[in-house]
């Protein structure tokens, strides 16, 4: 049998002898189970999930990308200028050698933000992005 005392100091099938803010009387006793149910009581504290301030979006591109690009670049290209100019879209553009993938760095736009923004991009809207994947970004260096 395991116990805990008063100072939940583990006890091996002996009762608890400290002197516990209780006098000069031996502490009382509580079963392990008690301890459990006691531990259980308040669930534990998680912090609340905060909107990051750094996100990366990532497009994987179709094949023949630079081929497929010309009709809707310029729409494509003016929608990400305007995000740039409101300072939340910090720096875009697709990945080289080859062209398959782009990356959009955001700072202090919201998850709802850029999930607006590639509901409306003419690359998406046209099928020349065949992925997106939104994930925030730890940043350790910021700009």
């Amino acid at each position: 049998m395991v116990s805990l005392c008063a100072r939940n100091t583990f006890l091996l099938s002996r009762p608890c002898y400290h002197i516990c803010s209780l006098g000069s009387r031996p502490a009382p006793v509580p079963t392990r189970r008690a301890a459990v149910f006691a531990m259980a009581a308040e669930p534990p504290k998680t912090p609340e999930k905060q909107e990051s301030e750094f996100y990366v979006l990532k497009y994987s591109y179709v094949p023949d990308i630079l081929e497929k690009r010309g009709p809707h670049r310029e729409e494509h290209l003016a929608a990400a200028r305007k995000w740039g100019q409101d300072g939340k879209l910090i720096v875009a553009g697709a990945l080289q050698e080859p062209v398959d993938e782009a990356l959009f760095v955001w700072r202090g736009a919201t998850l709802e933000e850029i999930k607006a923004f590639v509901a409306a991009d003419p690359y998406v809207i046209n099928g020349l992005v065949a992925d997106s994947v939104v994930r925030p970004l730890g940043a350790v260096v910021p700009p």
